[in-house]
């Protein structure tokens, strides 16, 4: 069941049984509210902001009210759905909500949310989580979606990046290194948990970005999310 709650960002519609950001929006909270006090440094009102990992719009909200143009992606396609009606409850007009994923190529991909079936929203748990997966034989927990790269788009002025996509921050990276030199966004990145492998590996691709074209800094916001800045 889907019932309609509010914070200090507007109206939301969210699944009962859904125990991530929703929990924090019932209780009438924003979820990480210091990655929104960031973006209010950062977002130029004449400019477009990227919200990836859109989920519900917790942040796609309250960024359509601070910049021209917000673009949220939002992969999962019952997701999608949730996040479109959040953006029409709150009567704004300046989100264009995408429903493919990101990376570094183009290709066709898997979305689940990992231990919930199709139907998930009838089980609780984190429907915040789903993840993108290579290709294999469909199953009951998955949705196919096609996948981009940022730098196959094309946006006006970029002046704000959140990155929240569940351990597919590095391919988003990859794929946005052109964006990235042309615009200077300031970007918050979730860096999930991963080995040391990955991790150095993360690292290496902002260090050529700061080395390299000498835009960026960083800052460690919380446990898993990164500033880095102009």
């Amino acid at each position: 069941m889907i019932t309609i709650h509010k914070n200090e960002d507007g109206l939301f519609a969210l699944f009962d049984n859904d125990t991530g950001v929703s929990e924090f929006i019932r209780r009438g909270k924003r979820y990480q509210p210091w990655i929104l006090e960031v973006a209010k440094k950062y977002i130029q009102p004449d400019t477009d902001v990227l919200d990836i990992g859109a989920h519900l719009g917790s942040f796609t909200i309250p960024f359509a009210r601070l910049a021209d143009r917000v673009y949220a992606f939002e992969p999962h396609p019952i997701l999608l759905k949730q996040l479109d009606t959040n953006i029409f409850l709150n009567n704004i007009h300046n989100v264009m909500a995408c429903g493919f994923a990101l990376g570094d190529i183009r290709k066709i991909v898997q979305i689940e949310i990992p231990n919930l079936g199709k139907h998930f929203w009838k089980e609780k748990g984190n429907y915040g989580g789903a993840k993108i997966l290579p290709l294999k034989e469909p199953t009951e927990k998955h949705f196919c979606t096609e996948m981009y790269r940022l730098d196959d788009l094309v946006f006006r002025k970029v002046s704000f990046i959140k990155i929240d996509a569940q351990f597919s921050e590095l391919e988003i990276l990859k794929g946005a290194k052109n964006l990235i030199k042309k615009n200077k966004p300031a970007m918050v990145i979730e860096m999930c948990k991963r080995n040391a492998k990955e991790e150095q590996e993360f690292f290496e691709i902002v260090k050529y970005m700061t080395v390299t074209h000498s835009y960026y800094k960083h800052s460690h916001i919380d446990h898993k999310d990164w500033l880095w800045t102009v």
